[in-house]
């Protein structure tokens, strides 16, 4: 079967925005899901539109509405290409975007296709059932309800995510384990802290401090090559994260259980029929929300009800 199609308007780069660009491409993305922001304008596609303007300063052409629409004009190549059944691709529906055109990443970032290029995966294609399994948590944090103030933050946060690739090409591992499918040889060397806070926007659950953020400690060693960023093995990072949502999940059993009323059901955690329990939660990837936070990428497991 074809590999369907995605990426940007056919219409000339002229007649469109920078926005309308980012827009379309992540209409059905997982990050923009995963964030609830379905409005053209929301968190991820100002996110990109920051990382377009940042890291792709080597893609073609000479105003940043152009360089965004050939910069996602070649991850449209690159995505129409991986449903090939070659393991050495990039997982499906990965959209990758160019190593050659980004500036600022080093090749523990990045992953190569068959055809011997490497990419930086930005996010992926999700729809239909899979789609209807990511839990939506809208990011927290200050400023997001204040656009200076929160653009500026982002001007100082990682805008690219950290996903969890395996082996056999697919994204995610169980939250319960074990964490050995993802590639052993991956390190995340980006960050200065040897701490982050690991936080939640759950439905049904407060975003207070208790309930929102978890502290995980992941200092190594200092990268030599790096002055001042620590190396971590990304199956390490996973663990502690998949370690934060399981100890998340736990608090918020308790929490749930003193409710009388719950206003999203579809997402209610517990241990009664219908209700989510770690074994059946999927750690999909992290992004960050500032320089020290991020927050998980979760979604259900398949079969699910």
């Amino acid at each position: 079967m074809a590999a369907p199609v995605y990426g940007p308007s056919p219409t000339a780069p002229s007649r469109l925005t920078e926005s309308q660009i980012v827009s379309d491409y992540h209409r059905t993305s997982l990050l923009r899901i995963a964030t609830d922001s379905a409005e053209k304008n929301g968190y991820v596609v100002q996110r990109m539109i920051r990382f377009i303007r940042r890291h792709a300063t080597s893609a073609p052409g000479s105003t940043e509405t152009e360089r965004a629409y050939n910069l996602y004009s070649h991850a449209w190549t690159a995505l129409n290409a991986f449903d090939n059944g070659d393991p050495r691709a990039l997982p499906n529906g990965a959209i990758g975007i160019p190593f050659s055109y980004t500036t600022g990443f080093t090749a523990h970032d990045a992953s190569d296709d068959h055809n011997g290029k490497t990419y930086l995966i930005v996010d992926f294609i999700c729809t239909g059932d899979q789609a209807r399994r990511v839990i939506p948590m809208q990011p927290i944090g200050p400023y997001l309800n204040a656009p200076s103030r929160r653009d500026c933050l982002l001007d100082q946060t990682d805008l690219l995510p950290l996903f969890f690739v395996n082996m056999d090409r697919t994204v995610g591992v169980p939250i319960l384990g074990p964490f050995d499918s993802i590639y052993p040889t991956k390190i995340f060397a980006r960050s200065e802290k040897s701490s982050l806070k690991v936080c939640f926007n759950w439905p049904n659950i407060p975003t207070d401090e208790k309930f929102s953020k978890r502290q995980i400690q992941y200092r190594t060693k200092v990268d030599n090559k790096t002055p001042k960023r620590v190396t971590i093995p990304v199956q390490r990072m996973a663990n502690l994260v998949a370690n934060a949502v399981v100890n998340f999940m736990g608090d918020a059993d308790k929490y749930l259980q003193g409710q009388s009323h719950i206003e999203h059901p579809r997402w209610r955690i517990g241990t009664g029929a219908r209700q989510i329990k770690t074994r059946d939660v999927i750690l999909m990837g992290i992004f960050f929300i500032s320089p020290g936070a991020v927050m998980p990428v979760l979604r259900l497991r398949d079969g699910f009800p």
